[in-house]
């Protein structure tokens, strides 16, 4: 699969294997526009989370817009312990409901998350606060959307 590309394979597979976690470094992919670095990186994150460990990426112009925001206000951190904080409630409420024996179906990645965006910002009335409510229910949308992911892999045996 690799022959006829400029991409290493034996890095590629290094980073599939996730060493770079155990030493508590991260990856960086750089390149031009449609060159595959997205498709490594989740490539990467499954191979990760398959063998136990915690996977995220981010566009990294999003990424730097918020941390330089961030930044501006004094405000630094904000945005790492507000994911941090997100992560663990959904971890949480994803173990209660596969303690309960719920399980996540394909459909339920999709469709709760859409459904607490819709019911958020149409029903409720969120739309009213401008950009805040939209934010706000696409805040609440992914963490609905990260409830049902780790409850998925639960429900598969796999680790989060």
């Amino acid at each position: 699969q690799f022959e006829g590309t400029p991409i290493n394979q034996t890095l590629v597979n290094d980073l599939a294997g996730g060493g770079f976690i155990a030493q508590q470094r991260n990856a960086v992919l750089v390149g031009g526009t449609g060159t595959g670095k997205t498709h490594l990186a989740i490539a990467m994150a499954r191979s990760c989370i398959r063998s136990g460990t915690r996977g995220r990426f981010y566009n990294v112009v999003d990424l730097v817009n918020r941390l330089e925001t961030e930044t501006r206000n004094g405000r630094q951190g904000r945005l790492a312990d507000h994911l941090t904080r997100m992560d663990r409630y959904a971890r949480m409420m994803a173990m209660h409901l596969h303690a309960q024996g719920r399980r996540a179906h394909l459909f339920n990645l999709f469709a709760n998350p859409f459904w607490r965006f819709a019911r958020g910002y149409v029903l409720r009335g969120g739309f009213l606060d401008g950009w805040r409510g939209l934010v706000y229910a696409l805040v609440k949308s992914n963490y609905v959307r990260q409830k049902f992911i780790k409850l998925w892999l639960l429900n598969r045996g796999y680790p989060i």
